[in-house]
């Protein structure tokens, strides 16, 4: 249970070190959240539709005024990108008829939309932790929605 908490520990410091308020959401729940919705998406529209959704997705944060929101908002987004990326390399693995993966969740285009959090962390190293962070509670989020 400590290790599965240290990744958001970093986080929550490397956000304070930062001036955001990383305290005032729960991670788990807000990506956890995002996997519910990019998976009912998916299963009503398929990967297309999943794609449009975390783009869309995207395009929302800068239209928050509060920057805490927007790092919130970017977590979320995210923590739906890492899941449509697993999803998709599922069903690639799977070999279902009629899903193909889409180069939107290829990891280096996911890798991009995710780097305007270098706003709130701007050490390479500790940036690289938060999104390993965010990965690891979408793939467990995602899982769970799975066996649901």
């Amino acid at each position: 249970m400590r290790n599965k908490l240290m990744p958001f520990a970093i986080l929550l410091a490397a956000v304070l070190a930062t001036g955001a308020r990383a305290q005032d959401w729960d991670h788990d729940a807000n990506i956890g959240a995002a996997v519910q919705a990019l998976v009912a998406v998916h299963r009503a529209g398929g990967m297309d539709a999943a794609a449009t959704f975390v783009g869309d997705c995207y395009n929302t944060i800068d239209g928050y005024p509060d920057a805490d929101i927007q790092l919130q908002r970017l977590e979320y987004c995210a923590g739906m990108d890492f899941a449509g990326y697993l999803v998709g390399r599922q069903s690639q693995a799977q070999e279902q008829e009629g899903e193909q993966s889409t180069p939107f969740f290829a990891a280096g285009a996911m890798f991009e939309r995710m780097q305007r959090l270098d706003r709130w962390v701007q050490d390479p190293g500790m940036n690289q932790q938060v999104l390993r962070a965010w990965a690891a509670t979408a793939a467990s989020s995602l899982l769970a929605q799975q066996q649901n």
